[in-house]
C-alpha cells in the first residue's frame, strides 16, 4: 500500500511539472511578436503585435483616442477605445500591444494595452 501512495505521488509531481511547462511555453508563444511599424503589412491582418514609437498626434473623439503612433521613419494609427483614461501626450514614447486591422483601405492598430517607455 505505502508503495502505491509513494509511486502515485511521483506521477503527481511529474504530471504538474510538465503541466507548468506547457504553460509557460503557451504563454511565452502567445506573446505578440515586436514589429517595426514598417513591418506591418496586410498579411499581419488580425495577428497580435507590439510596436514603439512616439505620438505624433492624440485626437480624442466621444468613444475613443486615435494615437499617430510614429518610429523612426513611418507610421500608424492606434485606436484606443475608452476604457479608461490615457495619461499620455504628444510626444510621448509608448509602447502598443494591440491586433492589426484594416479600416477604409489603410492599416490601424487597435490598441490593447499601452505602457509609457
Amino acid at each position: 500500500m505505502v508503495m502505491k501512495e509513494k509511486t502515485l505521488l511521483k506521477i503527481a509531481v511529474i504530471s504538474s511539472l510538465i503541466g507548468v511547462l506547457i504553460l509557460v511555453y503557451i504563454s511565452d508563444s502567445l506573446s505578440p511578436k515586436e514589429y517595426r511599424i514598417s513591418n506591418l503589412t496586410k498579411d499581419k491582418l488580425g495577428e497580435l503585435v507590439d510596436v514603439k514609437g512616439s505620438i505624433s498626434t492624440l485626437r480624442e473623439t466621444p468613444g475613443l483616442y486615435i494615437i499617430t503612433l510614429t518610429d523612426e521613419s513611418f507610421s500608424i494609427p492606434v485606436i484606443v477605445f475608452k476604457e479608461e483614461n490615457l495619461t499620455i501626450e504628444k510626444g510621448s514614447l509608448i509602447n502598443v500591444k494591440g491586433k492589426v486591422i484594416e479600416y477604409n483601405g489603410m492599416l490601424e492598430i487597435q490598441a490593447e494595452e499601452i505602457k509609457s517607455i
